[in-house]
């Protein structure tokens, strides 16, 4: 029996700026992604369920090693 579910899906982005684009390997995750992976951020705020629906704010979470 599951106690929660949440959604992955491997992607890529194009980081632009300073230098030449690069690809960044990233992943699309539904709200809770992190707190069901029992995952905490350093700084800032994870995806929650509040994210999930249509016409809310996009949310981006880094890597420490980007």
């Amino acid at each position: 029996m599951f106690s929660e579910l949440s959604a992955y899906d491997n992607d890529s982005f194009a980081l632009t700026g300073h230098g030449a684009a690069e690809q960044i390997p990233a992943g699309e995750v539904t709200g809770g992604f992190f707190e069901v992976m029992g995952a905490a951020p350093l700084l800032g705020r994870t995806i929650t369920t509040a994210d999930d629906p249509i016409g809310a704010r996009d949310v981006v979470v880094l890597s420490h090693g980007l």
